[in-house]
């Protein structure tokens, strides 16, 4: 059926999961409600929602004809299987070293979106990088390592994209300088050609956080 993303109009948590559509040659359209004017437009769509999924409702959305999926990790797992199962690892061992980084890097969500644009200062907000386990483990990981699990691109590495484009967004100096394989890792799978060609696109939206917020990205 007609596949269709709903979500705020900026990256946020959908970007992952537009450049994955994207990435698996899926037939997809964007469908945005506008951060600060549409609350109450979601909130009353939202009620009207039906089917076995309702009472999780929730931005993103992904719509597959008649049938809605919502929560960011559940989308981005449902759209690999459905396309693509390499993205969870070429062979066995590579699918161990996903499930394991799979998880490991989704612990960094609530410290990058939620916690590090908090701090008022550049040097809080780089201390909170700098000291986040998940990203110090993932630099020692990453060395040797084109991906995230090796050769090929995984799942994985579209989750941690983001997360690492959100800690750039906080403390860029420190990302660069401090975890020099994850800023290697990242500038490698972004000049991945299906991937340059979804950020080049109108598909692509910016910026990455709601427009109001202090800390921001047009990249």
């Amino acid at each position: 059926g007609k596949i269709t993303l709903t979500y705020w109009n900026f990256g946020g948590l959908a970007r992952p999961i537009r450049m994955l559509l994207d990435y698996v040659g899926a037939d997809w359209s964007n469908s945005t409600y506008v951060h600060g004017e549409e609350a109450e437009k979601w909130a009353a769509d939202k009620a009207a929602k039906t089917g076995p999924f309702a009472m999780f409702a929730n931005l993103p959305e992904l719509k597959v004809g008649d049938h809605c999926m919502y929560e960011h990790d559940a989308i981005l797992t449902a759209i690999a299987w459905k396309h693509d199962e390499k993205l969870f690892g070429a062979d066995q061992q590579a699918q161990a070293a996903h499930n394991l980084i799979f998880s490991a890097v989704v612990k960094v969500k609530d410290a990058v979106l939620q916690n590090v644009f908090k701090p008022s200062t550049t040097e809080e907000r780089a201390k909170i990088v700098e000291d986040n386990k998940v990203f110090q483990q993932i630099e020692k990981w990453l060395d040797g390592k084109k991906f995230l699990c090796g050769d090929n691109i995984t799942l994985a590495d579209f989750y941690f994209d983001t997360m690492w484009f959100g800690a750039r967004i906080a403390a860029k100096d420190t990302c660069e300088a401090k975890f020099p394989n994850i800023q290697k890792w990242y500038t490698t799978f972004n000049a991945e050609e299906k991937i340059a060609k979804h950020r080049a696109s109108d598909k692509y939206l910016k910026p990455f956080l709601p427009p109001v917020a202090a800390l921001n990205s047009d990249e």
